[in-house]
């Protein structure tokens, strides 16, 4: 079967969907899921705005909570750690070769600091990325249709 035959044996499948994304965008907000499907930028749907902005605004209002939740701008969300049971494990392996704990202590220290400039890295590499506005349109897109997909490759999120 080819792909294109599969993607249109499964059109019944995917409209309904997609029409309960599209009445649901309509309540809230209505360019996240446009009428048509096709991408071009000569496609100029316009959109019936809804009465009130609640809607919009409810919506945006979860989407950065849940936002601030997954990515703290002023804190770490995650800490790099070693195993304490692998730990002990190098330490006692270590005494068995002869290394004092003034060494042993010396090299966890490393350890951790080098841990924890890693840290830093990851966190300032996702600070400087488009990865939180990209978070925040695929949070929209799943409070509003329910679904959402990320592309994660070298050059960010999509």
């Amino acid at each position: 079967m080819s792909c294109k035959k599969f993607y249109d044996d499964m059109l019944v499948t995917r409209d309904y969907w997609v029409s309960r994304a599209r009445r649901s965008a309509a309540l809230t907000i209505p360019y996240l899921i446009p009428r048509s499907n096709e991408p071009v930028q000569e496609n100029m749907d316009t959109y019936v705005l809804p009465w009130n902005g609640i809607g919009a605004r409810g919506t945006t209002n979860l989407a950065s909570k849940l936002l601030m939740a997954l990515l703290p701008p002023t804190e770490a969300f995650f800490r790099f750690t070693v195993d304490p049971v692998a730990m002990e494990e190098q330490e006692v392996a270590m005494q068995e070769q002869g290394a004092s704990d003034d060494e042993i202590a010396e090299l966890k220290s490393n350890m951790e600091l080098a841990l924890n400039k890693l840290e830093l890295s990851v966190l300032r590499s996702i600070e400087t990325s488009n990865d939180r506005v990209v978070l925040h349109e695929a949070l929209l897109q799943l409070i509003v249709a329910g679904n959402c997909m990320l592309y994660i490759s070298e050059d960010g999120m999509k």
